[in-house]
């Protein structure tokens, strides 16, 4: 597998080829149990800290409570990769009015 990095403040980049497991199975065989899982509650602390970032901030913060019930609730699950920009927009703009697309083309291309 190829993994590709930047550093931000000097704008290398790089791609290194690294030999990832093929399933937890073969995580064990090459780093051993006790690695495997101390990576995956590392991880899962990360993500705990995402939820409670995001429930914390925005224009209606969670309570105490609702934040962790939040937690309590949490079921991690295989991330599926969201929609593009591109995508999000197009299903936006199909829901639109036609008045509302055409007052949005206007805005876009520039005229008043």
């Amino acid at each position: 597998m190829q993994v590709q990095v930047s550093h931000p403040k000097s704008g290398k980049e790089m791609t290194v080829e690294w030999t990832a497991p093929k399933d937890l199975d073969d995580a064990v065989r090459m780093y051993g149990k006790e690695v495997v899982f101390n990576q995956a509650v590392a991880a899962l602390r990360v993500a705990i800290q995402g939820i409670v970032r995001n429930a914390m901030g925005g224009d209606e913060p969670k309570t105490a409570k609702q934040i962790q019930q939040l937690v309590t609730d949490y079921k991690p699950g295989i991330r599926v990769r969201g929609k593009s920009p591109q995508e999000k927009i197009a299903e936006t703009y199909a829901k639109m009015s036609k008045e509302e697309k055409a007052a949005l083309i206007k805005r876009l291309s520039g005229e008043k």
